[in-house]
């Protein structure tokens, strides 16, 4: 599969070599489980009311998109942080939506990984 600008094939990859497979499994049946858990909990927090609450879930979420290359949910991570963190209140809804899809995305692309590997 070729490197796509949303998800970094070669950093999954690299995960994927430097740990054994049931390792791997695991670590990507965690972060679909975290990432799940991670979203349902932005998409309920008050961002105008709880900016710092948002703040540190976001930040966990990048992290994790990070650890597995998928590009586009981090930076739509950050675009909701920043519109949150400068009350745009206009756009929030839009970027919670944004960074939903891009969640679903990369758990489409993990799966793959899961059912390849059953």
């Amino acid at each position: 599969m070729p490197d796509e600008p949303w998800f970094d094939e070669e950093a999954f990859a690299a995960l994927r070599k430097t740990v054994n497979g049931t390792v791997f499994q695991r670590l990507l049946k965690l972060f679909v489980e975290n990432t799940t858990s991670r979203l349902e909990e932005i998409m309920q927090l008050d961002p105008i009311g709880e900016p710092e609450r948002l703040a540190v879930a976001l930040h966990a979420l990048k992290g994790s998109a990070l650890m597995v290359g998928a590009r586009e949910l981090e930076t739509t991570a950050e675009g909701l942080r920043s519109v949150a963190r400068h009350r745009e209140a206009a756009d929030i809804e839009q970027q919670r939506k944004r960074l939903e899809a891009a969640v679903m995305r990369v758990h489409d692309r993990v799966r793959q990984e899961l059912t390849v590997s059953d």
